[in-house]
C-alpha cells in the first residue's frame, strides 16, 4: 500500500472510533444517530480521497457501515437511496 492509502485507512479507523466515544452534545447534534451518520460520512470521505480501495468497493463498505453503526433501522433503508435512477446517473 503507497502511503497515502494507509493515511486514508488509518484516518477512517480514528473517524470511526470518534463516532463511537465523542459526545453529540458538544458538537452541535440533535442525536448519537446523527453523530454516527456524519461518521460514517468521514469514513468514506477518508477512503475516497485517499483512495484507499476501488470506489465501488469503498461505497458498499459505506452501505454496511451505515447498518452497522445504526445509522439507519433496517439494511433495506440503508439500500433504499440507491432505487432511485438519479443516483445512477450522478
Amino acid at each position: 500500500m503507497k502511503t497515502k492509502q494507509i493515511v486514508g485507512l488509518s484516518l477512517s479507523v480514528l473517524f470511526g472510533i470518534l463516532s463511537f466515544v465523542l459526545p453529540y452534545e458538544a458538537l452541535g447534534l440533535p442525536s448519537e444517530v446523527a453523530l454516527h451518520t456524519v461518521g460514517v460520512l468521514a469514513i468514506t470521505l477518508a477512503l475516497l480521497l485517499t483512495e484507499t480501495f476501488a470506489t465501488p468497493i469503498t461505497c458498499f463498505i459505506c452501505i454496511a457501515l451505515m447498518y452497522l453503526f445504526g445509522a439507519v433501522d433496517s439494511f433495506a433503508a440503508t439500500l433504499a437511496g440507491f432505487t432511485n435512477t438519479t443516483s445512477f446517473f450522478v
